[in-house]
């Protein structure tokens, strides 16, 4: 998909670029919208789309709650 309309499917979301906490961060991560939880497992809309994503054991073994975990709504790289 051309750029444009990969960025249209994530402002359908809520996305603005003002969110991106760095510049050079898109150049290696994708921002996504947590839109489900499926168990250990996150439903995610990206420019590419929806795909289902983890969390990584770094994450997991640092969260001290389910709260430290992405929840429905969240923007995640």
């Amino acid at each position: 998909l051309p750029r444009s309309l990969r960025l249209d499917l994530l402002t359908a979301f809520g996305w603005d670029e003002r969110l991106v906490p760095g510049p050079d961060l898109l150049t290696t991560l994708e921002p996504a919208r947590v839109v489900a939880q499926e168990r250990d497992r996150w439903r995610v809309v990206s420019a590419r789309g929806e795909l289902l994503a983890e969390v990584s054991g770094r994450l997991r073994r640092a969260a001290r709650s389910p709260l430290d975990l992405p929840l429905t709504g969240d923007w995640v790289l």
